[in-house]
């Protein structure tokens, strides 16, 4: 199941542009692209910005951070192993 939102959206020179925000309970590979072009979108990019309960906040590309205590916790949580 997903949830989809637009949040913005703009033309440009090579046609029109949309910010859409998508959630996912799960999500299989490639899954957004393939929704997308069923109904003939390309999708230029796509940004994670959350798993689970992480967010990703204003992390770098390619750049990775030590988990908090409760952040470890809420994962435990979230996959029944806490």
């Amino acid at each position: 199941m997903a949830a989809v939102q637009r949040t913005d959206f703009q033309p440009d020179r090579r046609g029109d542009l949309a910010l859409v925000s998508i959630t996912l309970r799960e999500g299989q590979n490639r899954e957004i692209r393939r929704l997308f072009a069923r109904v003939g979108i390309k999708v230029r990019s796509l940004e994670r910005v959350a798993v689970v309960t992480l967010r990703l906040g204003r992390l770098p590309s390619g750049h990775t951070r030590a988990l908090r205590a409760e952040e470890v916790l809420a994962l435990k949580r979230a996959v029944n192993l806490g």
